[in-house]
């Protein structure tokens, strides 16, 4: 191989990286619409209480939004790209496996709180990335 394309794939795999991080972060913020009617019967909640569970889950977005500067001071910002993954896709599992709406409330909790985290440092990444 020569030494230009070794740098094109040096180049290439961080973005392809990059975009498939965004990708799942996008599938996984945006597959709570479709599911809220899905929730609503299974745990036949009301609008109020449906609205409780997105507080909630904004809750748990709004701190890990607070909070990632701190994971970025401490860690190294692929650590944190890895911890954000790990917290999103975890809960998601509990999610499924969860028997009342307690367990949901936390578990959807959780993972907004993931997603947060990916949400910032994702940016972040992209930004030096492409400065």
């Amino acid at each position: 191989m020569s030494r230009t394309s070794l740098k094109g794939i040096a180049t290439v795999l961080p973005v392809t990286a990059l975009f498939i991080c965004f990708i799942y972060f996008g599938v996984s913020e945006n597959i709570r619409g479709p599911a809220l009617p899905y929730i609503q019967h299974a745990f036949q909640l009301n609008e109020l209480q449906l609205g409780y569970l997105l507080s909630i889950n904004s809750f748990g977005f709004l701190i890990a939004c607070v909070s990632s500067g701190l994971f970025m001071r401490k860690l190294d910002a692929k650590t944190v790209l890895v911890i954000a993954l790990v917290i999103t896709g975890i809960p998601g599992v509990f999610i499924l496996l969860s028997g009342n709406m307690v367990q949901f409330s936390l578990s959807y909790a959780v993972m907004y709180f993931g997603n947060g985290l990916l949400e910032i440092v994702l940016s972040v990444i992209a930004a030096r990335m492409f400065h």
